[in-house]
């Protein structure tokens, strides 16, 4: 019972996690994912696609992006999904799910560890994670403030055209992608500080498995899944 006790509050801490590094994003200071489906007007809202039909092109991909969190340190993280699963790789923390299985795992990919338990709620995997959400849509919060365009530009081979808004001291850029709508850079820049800088290093989209995943086999798992149901 203790154990899965200590399991429950590490599941927590997780979730924690990844709305924390949504805040915490420095290109994502507004609201982070908004769910919004409509386009509203005012600034450069015209130009932004709707986020169903992001969603749409975006059910099988692996995104990386590289980001400062308020400590200074740099961050990477990788999120992949498909029809059959989600996993999310933070620091060498790795959570893999198996829709099939009904299956959640929480991996070490240093010790090559891991717990298996119940998936709880597999509608928060069905889509993209706060911090990967808070990430590819970092300019929600600006449409109706002005944001505005400031050219165009390539991002890991990728065609783009960037948005530019001032708030305060602030200068807020967001690199959008021309094809699916979603942020592949952005930056702060204010004066007397250094520029603060987030970036997608990779994003292939379509062809994404769950042997792309996780290979459990090379992990020693610890299955609490019958015993939490």
């Amino acid at each position: 019972m203790k154990r899965i006790l200590c399991l429950l509050c590490i599941l927590a801490l997780v979730a924690a996690l990844m709305a924390a590094c949504g805040k915490n994003d420095p290109a994502s200071p507004a609201s982070g994912y908004d769910q919004r489906n409509d386009v509203p007007p005012g600034g450069a809202a015209g130009d932004f696609l709707p986020q169903s039909e992001i969603e749409g092109k975006l059910s099988n991909y692996r995104i990386t992006f590289r980001f400062t969190d308020t400590n200074g340190s740099e961050k990477t993280i990788t999120e992949m999904r498909c029809a059959e699963g989600y996993s999310l790789l933070s620091d060498g923390a790795l959570t893999f799910v198996d829709f099939s299985k009904n299956n959640q795992y929480i991996l070490d990919t240093k010790d090559k560890t891991g717990t298996a338990v119940p998936l709880m709620d597999d509608e928060m995997y069905r889509s993209f994670s706060i911090v990967m959400g808070g990430f590819l849509f970092g300019f929600e919060g600006y449409r109706d403030l002005g944001l505005a365009r400031a050219g165009s530009d390539t991002v890991i081979g990728r065609k783009t055209t960037v948005y530019s808004i001032q708030v305060l001291d602030a200068q807020y850029k967001f690199w959008v992608d021309d094809e699916y709508g979603v942020t592949l850079k952005s930056s702060i820049g204010s004066s007397g500080a250094a520029e603060q800088v987030s970036q997608v290093t990779e994003f292939k989209v379509g062809g994404i498995t769950l042997a792309d995943m996780a290979d459990l086999s090379a992990y020693k798992v610890e299955d609490l899944s019958s015993i939490m149901r």
